[in-house]
């Protein structure tokens, strides 16, 4: 009887711990999928900043220049 009642305690504190890391995992996937949305925005940027437009923009804002 008490070996049960030790397997049965043993198996719900497994069970918790699995939900802990399947909660765990879930969050990491999403952090993840934002990491990635970020670094794809990142290089859009860097690649808008070395374009013509986005030099002439910055000279006529930041530098007062003219075309």
């Amino acid at each position: 009887m008490s070996l049960a009642l030790v397997v049965n305690l043993r198996v719900n504190s497994l069970k918790q711990k699995e939900e802990q890391y399947h909660d765990r995992e879930q969050a990491l996937i999403a952090q993840v999928a934002d990491q990635e949305e970020r670094a794809e925005k990142l290089e859009e940027y860097r690649i808008y900043v070395q374009t013509k437009q986005y030099i002439e923009k910055v000279a006529k804002e930041k530098l007062g220049l003219v075309y």
